[in-house]
């Protein structure tokens, strides 16, 4: 049993008790509780049955992995890839109706045609108020907020009036770069089993269904790790180079979309990188080209926002929102001061929030990392690769305030609450609701 292993898994348990003291009560829904209940036993009960009872289940059980384990790996990366797509799918058409469920994904297909104009901007309308949307600039030039990798992204969909396909398409690719980096990583059953759960996994086929950028920077992030499994085990200098440079370009194609997420993904990869070469100095020249591709990569975007906002380095989100906008403590643009308190406090209800919205599996999801981490007899570079992500992943996420506010106007029948924000998702209105229902108690 590893002790880092255990340390983590210490920290996800804690995770999940806090809410209820946050709270004050079960911060779950009462079905999702009930649903547990049952579900982990009935669970448990099961493996239970299968590890200790006649030898004809335990038979079944390798024959399934015999069955997951007989495609060559090519045929299974395209099989993986195929369900991924047909469930992010079935998903666009069932729930979203091959429609766009925010104004983000309008105001990002609209950029798209604009650049398939040959545009970067439009001249604002003269009479913008019939056209506004909170995540438009219509000041001097008129164009969305997001970076310009997004509506890149988007623009094959726009071009064939379809453009719901383009996230199942980068959600397929994305499976394939999670198998590719599991099997080389894991090994190669480990690898078919993940990939399996991605195709599967309702949070991941949900966004697909979406025109959201952050399924592209999914299949980016996971393109930069399947490369980074092959520059590890590389021993030609030159096939180091290769994935390097790939390296590189997923990792800069991702920061036209969504810049703080490649941030990430740079520190973490980076880090594992000056890590592995640490005896040898003379790789640095690979992470020097890996650096002068994402550069490359990275700069669509730079010459985008020189041609919208004026400066290379000023994107759009400052032009709407202002300074008040950017990661860290201080206030934000509705005027609340955001804290660390506040940003614990947001990182701890998040993470918790996988439980349920993760897998959506008669068992806890957390309680399935905790029980994985717990079982380990040792934590490998990989497995620190991926806490770190996750770990920073979180810390900087929720270093920024919530994206909404609500101003309380309490009458002698009623209260009255205003909400605004930038946009709206289902977990942002479940979390202002909760604030409502929590003003109207105290009131």
């Amino acid at each position: 049993m590893s002790v880092g292993a255990v340390v983590a898994a210490a920290l996800l348990a804690l995770i999940c008790l806090v809410p209820f003291v946050l709270w004050g009560s079960n911060p779950y829904p009462r079905d999702a509780v009930r649903y547990w209940a049952w579900g982990t036993p009935a669970v448990l009960a099961t493996a239970a049955i299968i590890a200790l009872g006649p030898p004809w289940l335990g038979m079944m059980v390798s024959r399934v992995r015999r069955a997951l384990d007989r495609p060559p790996a090519t045929a299974f990366a395209a099989i993986a890839a195929a369900l991924t797509l047909a469930m992010s799918v079935a998903v666009t058409a069932y729930m979203f109706r091959f429609s766009p469920t925010t104004s983000d994904d309008v105001a990002q297909l609209w950029h798209a045609r604009i650049l398939l104009e040959g545009r970067w901007f439009l001249l604002p309308d003269q009479n913008p108020e019939f056209f506004a949307l909170e995540n438009v600039i219509d000041r001097g030039r008129w164009y969305s907020q997001f970076p310009v990798g997004g509506p890149i992204a988007m623009m094959l969909g726009a071009a064939l009036h379809a453009p719901w396909i383009v996230n199942p398409l980068f959600c397929a690719l994305a499976a394939v770069g999670v198998y590719h980096f599991a099997r080389r990583a894991f090994g190669e059953t480990q690898g078919r089993a993940v990939a399996v759960v991605f195709g599967l996994t309702p949070m991941i086929v949900f966004l697909a269904g979406t025109w959201m950028n952050h399924v592209p920077v999914l299949a980016l992030a996971m393109g930069a790790f399947a490369a980074l499994a092959e520059w590890d085990a590389a021993a030609a200098r030159r096939r180091r180079l290769v994935f390097a440079a790939l390296i590189g370009a997923c990792l800069g194609a991702a920061a036209t979309m969504r810049p703080v997420d490649a941030l990430i993904l740079s520190v973490v990869i980076g880090g594992f990188q000056l890590w592995a070469i640490r005896r040898e100095p003379q790789r640095l020249v690979e992470l020097a080209v890996q650096g002068l591709v994402g550069a490359l990569a990275v700069a669509p975007l730079l010459y985008a926002n020189a041609m919208t906002t004026g400066n290379p380095l000023r994107f759009g989100y400052d032009v709407m929102w202002g300074a008040g906008h950017n990661i860290g403590f201080h206030e934000d643009p509705y005027g609340e001061v955001h804290t660390l308190g506040r940003a614990v406090t947001y990182a701890v209800t998040y993470v918790s929030k996988l439980n349920l919205s993760l897998f959506a599996w008669p068992v806890p999801a957390l309680a399935v990392a905790i029980f994985a981490l717990v079982s380990l007899r040792r934590v490998t570079r990989w497995d620190a690769l991926l806490l770190a992500l996750f770990a920073l992943q979180v810390g900087v996420t929720d270093s920024t305030d919530k994206s909404y506010s609500i101003d309380f106007t309490n009458h002698d029948s009623y209260l009255h609450a205003i909400v605004s924000g930038q946009k709206v998702t289902r977990q942002i209105a479940l979390d202002y609701w909760r604030e409502i229902i929590d003003q109207c108690e105290e009131s």
